[in-house]
């Protein structure tokens, strides 16, 4: 940690001497220095003021530092834990993995998001086909590094993506298929915003498999329960379910053998950008490098007898459970757990746990009043908590001694705020048993009323605190434990940022996972300490830098760029513009804004899609002042072709060849070199920019003759040849015609 700098370091003598030492300087006129003068005595009134206000910044501490961030509406981020996707192998009949499965990379600990079932059936073949051919890219996804183009280079419409498997694959059962794709482009995506933004895909795709549908086969849709990848939009799992059966067929150039058959249609042909895809791969999951001791699930009862819940949670089949019910009082009840419902009695608070090990998951029923208590119908009115065995007696904090100010220590540090959950329980006045209340977790005091059931979590040093009954009520006195941990969860920081195939053995003991092969075919990313203040004030610069509102043309242009999720390359905003206006800026349209916006794209002339020019229209009305009315369009690109008569010295070679290199660089829409670089929207071509360029090229003696041809909307060509082009516009380069001319041949 860097040093902190002195700022108490002059006092009031020496402030007073260098002001006085500057005054010839500044003010040559004053003459008189002594202590009568005036001016002397407001020197040494600043000066004390300056050494007073020295002396507090010396003295801010940490706390004050976080309470001043705080205002400026900056709090510090917390400890974030990485991610990444675990691909299993070795898989010889189906199984299902529960969610929060733990698999470790060394010393760090991962676990599953969400329950996976893993198939035996592997990709055998992966074909991109369109209306001419259809191509083999069956390498291309086994070899790490490589991509290909999803619907090929030109992404038409009904262009497709055939994957080849080589076994059927179950119906009736949520399955996944995760798909990796190429984003190491120059422009990175839009950051997410507070807010979610919907982000409308460019184009859309369908999803279908080929099988039987009675009598007849075919392609049949698949039925999406998820789309992650947002229409191939970026990485992510397709959730799907299949309503009838595989049948196995063939398709050229895989024509060695029958196989069954998954494939994505393109419907629309308007990609910005067409993706490439590095790895479509099943029995793939996402990981998050944490571990959780305790966890809460949630259910609303209906009321009706017998009821049943099922938990897909590793720690619900392998740690232990209980369950709370909430009374009338809006306060929780834990309840007992028997062994058998059928054996209890009328009014008895019970249940039972069942471990379904075929499902991987546990289920807990509830009586039906004849034997057992039924929960009252109610919304999130059920909580089954589930945690490790040695956290057991660990999450029971202490009890409450009624004192303000109270502290507990956590019995493991650092944690993960999300996730974390805590209770404190009372006697009750009418049964005398404990009952339990959910606190919150607040950053601080400051805005905690008396009655605010509020807590402090210092997750780096693992400590709670607890209020005064000023600010924050405090628990009540209790002779046993009242303080219970209910939800808990370590991890987070860099260390989780491991390399590829680091995240390789899985910790369940169970028989038929102990066969299975993990690993992480692409690093761990995302994972960060808990931001410092030093951070945070870089941060909070940053984000001042930032607009968060629309008002100027330079607000708008910034704000374009920012849109969640897209690539946005250039964007120039146009204020009081209408598109379609004349004789703009003469004539203006108020309370209009036009927003000309290009997409990264490796085409020479990007044009936004429709779901492209919405996505950011919705981002800016997010952000723009009321009364003001947007309007997204693409630019009007104009292509601009010189025809010209060069004089070039003796003995210059290739001539032609430089000049014409020079002036597409020059009438490029954008410099791929440099992506802050390209024509200026709107801007004149003038001759006097051509003459430049081709002067400058070595062995150029000058420009005999030249001509410019321009082809667009909105252009108008003035007296002097230079070609205007409209507010929106840009400029692309032509087919130009160079004649050199050697200045002997003169």
């Amino acid at each position: 940690m860097l040093p902190l700098p002195e700022l108490d370091d002059q006092d009031f003598q020496q402030i007073v001497e260098d002001a006085r030492e500057m005054i010839p300087q500044l003010f040559p006129g004053w003459t008189d220095e002594n202590y009568h003068d005036p001016g002397i005595t407001l020197i040494e009134l600043l000066a004390w003021l300056t050494e007073m206000q020295q002396f507090y910044l010396n003295r801010i501490t940490p706390k004050n530092k976080i309470k001043f961030l705080k205002l400026m509406g900056v709090k510090l981020k917390e400890a974030v834990p990485a991610r990444t996707d675990v691909t299993f192998s070795n898989v010889h009949k189906m199984l299902l993995i529960p969610a929060a499965s733990r698999i470790s990379a060394g010393d760090q600990v991962f676990e599953t998001i969400e329950p996976l079932y893993l198939l035996p059936a592997q990709i055998e073949k992966i074909l991109v086909c369109s209306e001419e051919d259809c191509r083999d890219f069956t390498p291309f996804n086994e070899t790490h590094g490589l991509s290909y183009y999803a619907f090929g280079r030109e992404a038409k419409k009904n262009n497709h993506l055939l994957i080849g498997l080589d076994q059927n694959l179950p119906r009736g059962i949520e399955l996944s298929l995760v798909l990796h794709l190429y984003e190491d482009y120059p422009v990175k995506p839009g950051p997410q915003e507070e807010y979610d933004p919907e982000i409308i895909p460019p184009a859309r795709v369908s999803w279908k498999y080929f099988g039987r549908q009675g009598e007849d086969s075919g392609w049949i849709p698949l039925e999406i329960v998820r789309d992650e990848s947002h229409h191939f939009t970026r990485s992510g799992a397709i959730k799907f379910l299949l309503s009838a059966p595989m049948e196995a067929t063939r398709f050229s150039p895989a024509l060695d053998q029958n196989r069954f058959w998954i494939a994505c249609f393109l419907q629309d042909d308007v990609y910005e950008l067409p993706h490439q895809v590095e790895e479509i791969c099943l029995n793939t999951v996402a990981v998050l490098q944490q571990y959780t001791l305790s966890e809460v699930h949630e259910f609303s009862s209906s009321g009706a007898a017998g009821m049943q819940f099922r938990l897909d949670s590793s720690l619900a089949l392998h740690g232990y459970n209980q369950v709370q019910v909430k009374d009338e009082n809006g306060c929780w009840v834990f309840w007992e757990e028997v062994a058998n419902i059928s054996l209890t009695k009328s009014g008895e608070r019970v249940f039972s746990l069942k471990p379904d090990q075929h499902q991987k998951m546990m289920i807990v029923q509830f009586g039906d009043e004849e034997r057992g208590m039924i929960p009252p119908p109610g919304s999130s009115n059920i909580r089954i908590i589930s945690f490790q065995p040695e956290f057991k007696e660990q999450r029971w904090l202490g009890k409450s001694n009624g004192l303000p100010g109270q502290s507990f220590k956590l019995p493991v540090h650092p944690l993960l705020s999300e996730g974390f959950r805590l209770q404190v329980g009372e006697r009750s006045n009418s049964a005398r048993e404990m009952v339990w209340q959910d606190w919150q977790a607040v950053r601080d005091f400051a805005a905690s009323g008396p009655y605010d059931r509020h807590y402090v979590l210092d997750e780096e040093q693992g400590i709670i605190y607890f209020g005064n009954h000023e600010n924050g009520i405090i628990p009540l006195r209790e002779d046993e434990a009242n303080i219970l941990l209910i939800g808990c969860r370590t991890g987070g920081g860099i260390r989780g940022n491991v390399k590829d195939h680091e995240i390789n053995k899985l910790l369940e003991d169970e028989p038929e996972l102990n066969l299975l092969q993990a690993t992480n075919h692409r690093p761990a990313y995302g994972g960060g300490e808990k931001e410092t203040l030093m951070e945070a004030y870089q941060r909070l610069i940053a984000e001042r830098s930032r607009p968060e509102r629309a008002v100027t043309a330079a607000d708008f242009e910034a704000l374009a760029l920012l849109t969640p999720g897209l690539r946005v390359a250039r964007a120039k905003a146009v204020p009081l513009y209408r598109p379609g206006m004349r004789n703009y800026p003469d004539k203006q349209a108020p309370g209009q804004v036009t927003v000309a916006v290009m997409p990264y794209s490796e085409a020479l002339t990007p044009v936004p899609s429709p779901g492209f020019k919405e996505t950011v229209l919705r981002h800016l009305n997010h952000h723009r002042l009321l009364g003001t009315e947007i309007h997204i369009v693409a630019p009007d690109y104009v292509k601009i072709s010189v025809y010209t008569a060069v004089v070039v010295a003796p003995g210059t070679v290739r001539g032609e060849e430089k000049i014409i290199r020079e002036l597409d660089r020059l009438l490029q829409p954008l410099d791929r070199d440099d992506l802050s670089r390209g024509w200026p929207f709107g801007r004149t071509v003038y001759r006097g920019d051509i003459y430049e360029v081709i002067n400058r090229i070595p062995g150029v003696e000058y420009v005999k003759d030249l001509w410019i041809s321009a082809e667009g909307n909105g252009i108008r060509r003035e007296l002097s040849d230079d070609v205007e082009i409209p507010p929106c516009g840009l400029v692309y380069p032509g087919d130009h015609q160079i004649e050199i001319i050697n200045r002997n041949d003169l």
